[in-house]
């Protein structure tokens, strides 16, 4: 049996904005790629809590690729900042409140910690 989480991430240093994704897990609520997902980045504040749309949607992949999409009008768009990673899917890490996973983006980790875990589905 297989559960769909919605999950919160915060980053420890501070420096980034929440993560929110959905995954699977199995009954040792262990993250399965059992299919692309969806997530998103941002919180609703700027860098400076003024209450603004930040939010960055992207498509988890079965191999831990964060795919933010593509900005066609952005002239100053780099492919390499438009793709993050995150190791989630190592089979190393609990989906679960208080345990940490790795982003990789640009060349620069940061770790994040899940802070809520809640079941939004389940499959048999």
């Amino acid at each position: 049996m297989l559960t769909l989480i919605r999950a919160k991430l915060e980053d420890t240093a501070k420096n980034e904005h929440d993560i929110y994704l959905d995954i699977w897990v199995n009954e040792n609520q262990i993250a399965v790629a059992r299919m692309p997902t969806y997530g998103f980045r941002g919180d609703g504040y700027d860098d400076e809590g003024v209450p603004r749309p930040t939010v960055s949607p992207f498509i988890l992949q079965r191999d831990g690729t964060m795919d933010f999409g593509d900005l066609e009008d952005d002239p100053y768009e780099h492919e390499d900042d438009r793709v993050s990673w995150c190791n989630v899917f190592d089979g190393q890490h609990k989906i679960a409140r208080g345990e940490y996973v790795s982003v990789s983006e640009e060349g620069e980790d940061a770790t994040y910690r899940f802070v809520s875990c809640v079941e939004i589905a389940i499959s048999r």
